[in-house]
Formats: structure tokens, sequence, C-alpha cells
């Protein structure tokens, strides 16, 4: 296996440390591979003898990381070098558990590791790890804000929670009561962002807010908890609308109040699951927020091809975080009953079938 080439000021010190004598007779045996390398890899070479990616997502609650990022990144990986070999595992929103799989693939000989944190702040430990063994370490979907991270691919999360926020206050203009935030994880760097820009953007808007949570582990049942809680508190007259930080959970929140058996008010969501899409279509849910995870997914699967073949990765939009981690930040938009065509026609995250089963009328007048 060629030792991995400095991409720059993050992975430079890594190289240095393993540099040591190398006889003459190999430096140019080791000099031609890095520089077929540095070509991207052998599409003639059979497939899985070239270098390992590891792919590390944090949960399956979300549909999102078993039905389309994973699947999204494997293809842009396989499409990009056919002798890489992905390895997947995934957390169960168990940070010791992610530990334990970057360490594994750490062992294993991974080129380098695409890490979705289940919690930032500890996966700092992750990064620790990839740097005593010298193999590079991007930051998917969520940052991971260190300085021993190579790369970060993820959206625009403050202008997630203002979309959200945004759409919420049209929805409730005019209805009695304030709003409940039921927000994502505490420990997640992504949901305290979501709340800022969602915060700001409904007092921005003179939007009141009379309950706030943080769903730990953005666990749906949680969820369905708090809002329970919320109902008997305010009552249905008291909640003019619920902004919910994911579809999951605004689920579990439809299912309090259907429980309940009292009006369900506005709820967002974000993630643009197939459950949620119906649940708009139906009216059930007010809003969700798509973001393009096959581009983000290809953006980092690119990411890790370069940065496992000895290459810096291309295409940076700048800089995020106290760490300055560079990498790429794409723009998420807003997903109401008459935006469904932007979802469904134009990036074919769902199919037509898909979104209309059983609904074809109601499709019919949005234009689908």
């Amino acid at each position: 296996m060629v030792p991995r080439r400095s991409v720059g000021h993050r992975t430079a010190g890594r190289a240095a440390g393993r540099a040591g004598a190398v006889a003459v007779a190999l430096a140019a045996v080791a000099l031609a591979a890095v520089a077929a390398l540095l070509g991207g890899c052998d599409r003639n070479a059979a497939p899985g003898d070239g270098p390992r990616v590891a792919l590390l997502l944090p949960e399956s609650k979300a549909a999102r990381y078993e039905l389309k990022d994973r699947p999204y990144f494997e293809a842009r990986v396989k499409e990009l070098c056919p002798r890489c070999r992905v390895s997947y595992a995934n957390a169960g929103a168990s940070p010791d558990r992610q530990l334990s799989q970057v360490e594994a693939a750490l062992a294993n000989r991974a080129a380098v590791v695409v890490l979705d944190a289940v919690d930032a702040r500890a996966a700092r430990a992750a990064a620790i790890r990839a740097e005593e063994a010298g193999v590079p370490l991007v930051a998917y979907d969520r940052l991971i804000d260190d300085r021993r991270v190579d790369w970060y691919v993820g959206f625009d999360n403050d202008a997630v929670g203002r979309l959200q926020a945004r759409f919420l206050a049209g929805a409730v203009a005019g209805r009695p009561g304030a709003v409940v935030m039921l927000n994502g994880a505490p420990a997640d760097p992504n949901a305290a962002e979501y709340r800022r820009g969602a915060a700001g953007e409904l007092r921005r808007l003179g939007v009141p807010v009379a309950i706030e949570v943080s769903v730990e582990g953005w666990n749906p049942t949680r969820a369905r908890t708090e809002m329970a809680r919320a109902l008997a508190r305010r009552g249905t007259a008291g909640i003019s609308g619920v902004y919910v930080a994911n579809d999951a959970m605004a689920a579990a929140a439809i299912d309090a109040f259907e429980e309940a058996g009292v009006p369900v008010p506005p709820v967002t969501g974000q993630d643009a699951e197939l459950d949620a899409l119906h649940r708009i279509i139906d009216g059930r849910q007010a809003m969700t927020v798509y973001k393009p995870l096959r581009v983000e997914a290809a953006q980092a699967a690119e990411a890790a091809v370069a940065l496992a073949t000895g290459r810096r990765p291309s295409g940076a939009t700048g800089v995020v975080g106290s760490a300055a981690v560079p990498g790429v930040v794409l723009q998420p938009a807003a997903v109401g009953r008459h935006d469904l065509t932007h979802v469904v026609t134009e990036d074919r995250f769902w199919s037509v079938a898909e979104v209309c089963a059983g609904r074809q009328r109601r499709c019919a007048e949005e234009g689908l």
C-alpha cells in the first residue's frame, strides 16, 4: 500500500511523522505508484483491490441514511474509483459504538474515513485516532470542529431553521396561541444551528414561542412524549403551531395530537422523507426541508476518493467552524404542498409513483 501523500497543512504533519529512510532501489517504484494515484484510480483494475473508503453513518431512525446517503455515496465512489472498496457501518445513535467503528476501520487499513458523527463533540476522539493512524477524515453532514478534520461536506444549517420558521410563521398567521419548538439532540451541532436560525426568524417575524424542548437523540418516542406534555399544559387553543426539527419527530408530534383526538396545527419537518411528503399531501404536515442528498453524498465521495489517492479535494466553498475546516456548504429548499415538483420531477429524489401512491387526485391538483 502506497503511503498517503500530504494534501495540505492538516495532513503534512502526519506524512512527516511517517517519513524514514527509503532504499534507492524502491524510490522509482514508489514514485511511479504515487503518480498513478495522482491520476486517479485505474478503471481496468479488479474491483475491490484498491483503497478502502470507510463510510460511518450515525443512526437509522431517520430514513435518509440507509435509503439515500449510503447508496448515493457508494454509487459515486464506484463511478470515480472502481478499484475502491467501501466499508460501511451505522452507529445506531451510540457515540461509543461509533468510536469503535472508527477504530475498526483504521485497524482494517481504511485509506480515508467519512464520518457523520452521532455526537460531534465526542467525535473529536475519532479525529485524534485518525490523525494518529495518518488517515484523512471527512466530516459528513455534521461538522466536527477540530483542526484534525481534513474536509467537511454539509448544508447551511442556519438556513434550514430560517426556512422552517418562515414557512411556519405564514401558516400560523391569525391563529391563537404560541409555537411549541421541538429541537434536535442537544449534542448535535446541526440541531443548535437549526434552532438558532429558526428562533431568530420567529423572533424577527414576531411569532411567540411558548415551550421549547431539545429531544435527546432525535428520538421520535421522546418527541411524542414531549408534544403530549406540551398539549396537556397549553391545550389546543394555546398552540398555534409546532416547529419540529426533522420529519421523524414531526410524525411523532402529529401522532400526539391525533391520539388526543384534537386538530393538528401546522407542523414543520426536515429531510423530505417519503412519509412526510404523504403527510403534506394529506394536509397533516405543513412542510419539510429538502436537502439534495445526492449532491451531498457525491461531494463527500469525491473528497474521499481524492484523499484516499493522495490528492487534495477541490471545489471548497470556504471554511467552517472555529477550526476553519475547508469544505463544501450546500443550500436547502423549503417544500410545502405546492413545491412537490421540485423534489419529485426535478431532482428525482422520489418518483411520482412513490409520492402519489393512493393520492392520485390530490397529486393531479398539484401538477404531479
